[in-house]
C-alpha cells in the first residue's frame, strides 16, 4: 500500500476486506463478478434462487379411471413468489430463466383393483410434455399401488409460461386414488446457473 498513490486496482483494508478499483469493498452479501477479459471485476449481488416452490397433497382424492388429470397439490410448504394457483394447479413463474421440476407421488386402487397402466408428465403450456414417466404392465401387473416420479428442466419466460403436473392411471375396476403422503409433492426451483 503506497500512501503516495491516488488509485489502486485492488486494496486490502485494515480488517482484511478486499477493495476493487480502490477502497470499493462492496456491500454485505455481494460477490465478485467477471466483466470479461478487458474489464476489471465488480461487486454484484448474486442471482437469487427465487422463485422456489413446493406443495404436497394433504388428503387422498379419487381420480377418474383411465383419464389424464391435473394433479391437485393442495398445501404449500413454501412459495417464495406466490406463483402457484390452487384453482387450476398451474405454476407460472414471474422470473425468466431456467427451472428444475421434480414430481413424486403414488397411485393406488382398492383391494383387488390392480393397476394396468400409468403415466405422469410435467407439462408446459398445456401441450409440451417436458418430462415424463410411463409404466405399462397391462394384466401381468398384480399390485394395487404404484409410485411415480419425474425430474426435468426447462426455460420459462417469466410471464405467460406455466407448468402443470399431469397424471394418468388405469386399473381393472373402480377408480384410482391419488394418495396423500409426505413423499407426494411437486418441487420447483429457479436455477440461474443452469445452462440448457
Amino acid at each position: 500500500y503506497d500512501l503516495g498513490r491516488t488509485s489502486y486496482r485492488f486494496i486490502f483494508g485494515s480488517a482484511g476486506q478486499l477493495g476493487v478499483g480502490g477502497a470499493n469493498y462492496g456491500s454485505s452479501g455481494q460477490v465478485l463478478t467477471s466483466q470479461g477479459s478487458s474489464s476489471a471485476p465488480q461487486w454484484a449481488t448474486p442471482a437469487s434462487n427465487s422463485p422456489a416452490f413446493q406443495a404436497y397433497r394433504s388428503s387422498t382424492y379419487t381420480a377418474t379411471n383411465g383419464t389424464e388429470v391435473v394433479l391437485d397439490f393442495d398445501q404449500e410448504r413454501f412459495d417464495t413468489n406466490s406463483c402457484y394457483n390452487f384453482n387450476n394447479g398451474r405454476f407460472t413463474p414471474n422470473v425468466a430463466g431456467n427451472y428444475v421440476f421434480y414430481l413424486t407421488y403414488f397411485w393406488s386402487g382398492s383391494s383387488g383393483n390392480n393397476i394396468k397402466q400409468a403415466h405422469t408428465y410435467i407439462r408446459k403450456n398445456g401441450s409440451d410434455n417436458i418430462g415424463q414417466f410411463w409404466i405399462d404392465p397391462h394384466d401381468s401387473y398384480r399390485e394395487n399401488r404404484l409410485g411415480m416420479s419425474v425430474t426435468c428442466a426447462a426455460p420459462m419466460n417469466g410471464s405467460s409460461d406455466y407448468i402443470e403436473a399431469i397424471g394418468y392411471c388405469l386399473i381393472n375396476g373402480g377408480n384410482p386414488y391419488f394418495n396423500a403422503s409426505g413423499a407426494s409433492f411437486l418441487d420447483i426451483h429457479f436455477m440461474p446457473f443452469i445452462k440448457l
